[in-house]
């Protein structure tokens, strides 16, 4: 059954009264979404299906508008519209009261009586659950010729990584719609692993949406940080989240990605055990890999769908030893494809671009780590291990001067367009600062507008990309993954395929280009123009600053990891009241510095009254006279103790990666098998190089797990590492970066000094936590 699906979504007007004027609203929208699989057909983008499906504004209970919901139909079922598809069967599909429902749309021709609605609306939630799991960086598989070898040690000939789905926003909605029968009587939405904190951040922003007309029933979210391990953390958050239900009248959802034998469940189930509030969690498998999964609810099972593709899953023992067996990564859960190779750093290409940046904002207080952030309103926040203050670096003059070269080659400006949010409206100001700088008077329209999800429907911003003769300015503050703009694309595409004949110039401008690859940076500046160009419209993207940064998981931030380490610890070692505080302390500092992140002297990790981290002046990646000298020439007075420990090591992991992006090697698996790059050694442990330190500690947090693997016999390792942990007094200047040595190479060190040395480390908290780490 081949199914062509039409979204149609509402700005936030409703409730309608389709006697109002609101019913032309509605008649544009469903005028505009009838039309679209007939452009389609017409523009060759896709063959004539057997059923379209309208699917009304997935957001919205449409038990609670019936009058609005009648009129929809009435309109879907006019017979121009209907014409328009005649060919196709014609449905309708709508949420209502948290259950799906399907409506033939009868018109001058339509069969779809002769169907099940049922079955077709079964057909429906499967070929949109199918098509996200269809993609190849979410099902993994060589059509038998290699294997798997998954996190609960079975092998597999596929391995499917839900997490992956979330690369497009628009499959988490399409997940949270299918799922509402499961959400009615939910306020806390609870998922597996960090790997699908994304799904369940997104469900509860979308059951908000939902639930528009009942504000007190808010729903939280949050997440498990293993696959059910052992891991008392887990366990006491189940156990919070029980102690909670009994002053709640709703339930907690677990959300499972995927589930073959019920493993996961099980280990769930065993926590529960005896729990007076068992009962109030209930649980939700996305995919079910053999059906049924311990007698709990399944979105959607991929049993037939994979038996399709000629997929078993477990295979029979006999011949996996002649075929490739992949590894999964059990921190990570993605397929290690890759070999590793040296990859020289080169100071001169990958530092200058970094250093350029850093020494006009160091100092001021700009950087940080371990923070969260947001780019975008319409987007849950997430982590940062290196953190931009994009506000205070807005307000620093250096930026101003940026702009004013950029507007030089922008030109005059009619209008502006901005996201309206915090950061947004700072940026309009600035730039309406040196814009008067610059032409002798300030820009004279401004248009905010609450998303730029909806700018389609907004009929003042399209009247000025209309008119030919303007150009426009788009305002982005900092663009990290590029979700402002790739809703800002999608309107431009949904006017150009409504038939609305923009000319105008737009420039989108963004304050801090901050993306995490070079492919990410060419998606960015390319895609803007070609998919906006195709009815007149003209644009470009222009950047008043740009810098390279690491876009890391939370799972995979140094700092996190660090305080992983020492909660493996803590508790099971004897400690003196002193070092016990001092930890414990660094510990929370690290656990909640989402306001300010982490800075100065609490960015690295030191034994008690060991002393500072060292740092002269010149530097390859900061010089510390240069950045006075850069802040200076802007009326900016700095001291050399005013640039920090975060102003290094993010300028460090910036540069390392510009290393990562140089020539890129690690791209998606295709014919050759790629590999992940290591540094020469001469960077992180080389005695004669980078001796500071505090740098030396800086390129070892900017450096992933795996880029740097100690060669063993290498004398510069031990002439480094063993003066670090075994030699001198606790005053030695080496011996600062013990703890920092500690966490960079965990069990290699053991190895590396050797099994003498390391029984010789004098302090003991540090033995256990080397010893800890080897296990974890």
């Amino acid at each position: 059954m081949s199914i062509q699906i039409v979204e149609i979504e509402f700005d936030w007007m409703l409730p309608v009264d389709p006697e109002t004027d609101g019913e032309h609203e509605i008649d544009g929208v469903i005028r505009r979404a009838v039309s679209q699989p007939y452009e389609r057909r017409k523009w060759y983008e896709s063959e004539d299906a057997e059923n379209v499906v309208f699917i009304l504004d997935r957001r919205i209970d449409w038990s609670k508008f019936p009058q609005t919901l009648e009129h929809c139909l009435n309109e879907l079922a006019k017979a121009d519209r209907v014409r328009q598809n005649q060919s196709a069967f014609q449905w309708a599909v709508t949420a209502e009261d948290y259950q799906h429902s399907i409506h033939p749309i009868q018109g001058e021709r339509s069969d779809s009586g002769r169907l099940d609605p049922q079955e077709v609306l079964a057909n429906i939630k499967a070929s949109e659950l199918e098509m996200m799991v269809s993609d190849p960086a979410v099902l993994f598989h060589h059509s038998r010729s290699a294997y798997f070898r998954l996190p609960s040690g079975e092998l597999s000939d596929y391995f499917l990584r839900v997490g992956n789905i979330q690369n497009d926003i628009q499959n988490l909605k399409i997940l949270s719609y299918w799922s509402l029968p499961h959400l009615k009587n939910v306020d806390h939405v609870l998922s597996e692993s960090w790997t699908i904190s994304t799904t369940v951040a997104y469900m509860s922003q979308f059951l908000g949406y939902y639930r528009y007309n009942q504000p007190d029933v808010k729903c939280e979210w949050s997440y498990l940080e293993k696959y059910l391990s052992d891991d008392g953390r887990d366990r006491q958050h189940i156990l919070e989240l029980s102690r909670r239900r009994e002053t709640s009248e709703h339930d907690v959802l677990l959300i499972i990605s995927a589930s073959a034998s019920g493993k996961l469940i099980q280990r769930f189930n065993d926590i529960m055990v005896g729990d007076p509030n068992e009962s109030r969690f209930q649980k939700l498998v996305l995919f079910a890999l053999k059906g049924q999964s311990c007698n709990v609810p399944v979105l959607h099972s991929l049993t037939e769908f994979l038996k399709e593709k000629g997929l078993l899953g477990i295979p029979p023992h006999e011949g996996i030893s002649d075929a490739k067996l992949i590894e999964i990564d059990k921190s990570t859960y993605i397929p290690t494809y890759r070999t590793r190779k040296l990859k020289k750093f080169q100071p001169g290409t990958d530092i200058k671009d970094a250093k350029k940046f850093f020494h006009k904002y160091a100092g001021n207080k700009i950087f940080s780590v371990s923070r969260k952030g947001k780019s975008s309103r319409t987007f849950p926040g997430r982590h940062h291990s290196f953190h931009v203050d994009i506000l205070k670096l807005m307000d620093h003059p250096n930026f101003e001067a940026s702009l004013l070269e950029k507007l030089q080659g922008i030109g005059c400006i009619d209008a502006t367009i901005f996201d309206d949010s915090e950061a947004n409206r700072m940026f309009y100001r600035v730039m309406q600062k040196a814009y008067q700088k610059k032409f002798g008077h300030t820009i004279a329209e401004s248009i905010p507008v609450n998303s730029f999800r909806d700018i389609s429907n907004d009929e003042k911003v399209i009247g000025w990309l209309m008119n030919e003769k303007k150009n426009i300015l788009i305002l982005e503050a900092i663009f990290v993954s590029g979700v402002n703009l790739a809703d800002f694309q999608r309107e431009i595409r949904k006017m150009m395929d409504s038939g609305v004949d923009g000319s105008a110039h737009i420039t989108y401008l963004v304050g801090l280009f901050r993306p995490c690859s070079f492919p990410k940076k060419e998606w960015s500046k390319n895609i803007f123009p070609r998919t906006s160009s195709h009815q007149g419209f003209r644009g470009c993207m222009e950047c008043v600053e740009e810098i390279l940064l690491p876009l890391l998981a939370e799972e995979e931030c140094p700092w996190k990891r660090e305080l992983r380490a020492h909660e493996s610890v803590i508790g099971t070692t004897v400690l003196d009241a002193d070092e016990e505080a001092y930890l414990l302390e660094r510990c929370e500092r690290i656990r909640n510095p989402m306001e300010s992140g982490l800075q100065g002297k609490d960015v690295f990790f030191s034994r008690l009254g060991q002393g500072d981290f060292n740092f002269s002046s010149g530097s390859l990646f900061l010089d510390t006279n240069k950045v006075i000298e850069s802040n200076r020439a802007v009326g900016v007075y700095l001291g050399k103790d005013d640039i920090d420990e975060a102003d290094l090591v993010c300028a460090v992991a910036s540069a390392m990666q510009y290393w990562r992006n140089r020539e890129p090697t690690n791209l998606a698996f295709v014919n050759e098998v790629p590999f992940d790059n290591m540094i020469n050694l001469e960077v992180p442990i080389g005695i004669n190089s980078f001796n500071d330190s505090m740098l030396r500690a800086a390129i070892w947090r900017a450096l992933r797990p795996g880029e740097t693997i100690l060669e063993m016999s290498d004398s510069d390792t031990r002439s480094l590492l063993v003066p670090v942990f075994c030699e001198g007094s606790e005053d030695s200047p080496g011996q600062v970066l013990a703890g920092e040595a500690a966490l960079a190479f965990s069990w290699q060190i053991r190895p590396a000094i050797g099994d003498r040395n390391f029984d010789r480390i004098e302090w003991k908290y540090l033995r256990e936590l080397l010893v800890s780490i080897e296990k974890l």
